[in-house]
């Protein structure tokens, strides 16, 4: 159970980042504003971070700092996938 609440919090640490920080490091327009781009990361990240942490990595017997680097760098992907949707579909 720790380890859930540890990885949430990790998780949204690294979302409300990646959605503050990564349209300014690309040059791009924010088409929903900063709370779009921050909630879309955040949610995004959390949904899948948590479900890869707690179902599909034990499944794949992903264990210790692997299971970590997989879980964050799965759901940052999929964030960073969520943005460029949005402005995509926005132009």
């Amino acid at each position: 159970m720790l380890g859930n609440l540890v990885i949430a919090g990790v998780l949204i640490v690294i979302g409300v980042l990646n959605g503050w920080g990564i349209p300014l490091a690309v040059k791009s327009r924010r088409p929903y504003g900063l709370v779009g781009d921050i909630l879309a990361s955040l949610l995004s990240m959390l949904a899948w971070g948590l479900v890869a942490w707690t179902v599909v990595l034990p499944a794949l017997n992903f264990t210790g700092w692997l299971a970590i680097v997989a879980a964050i760098g799965d759901s940052w992907g999929l964030a960073l996938l969520v943005l460029w949707l949005m402005r995509r579909v926005k132009s």
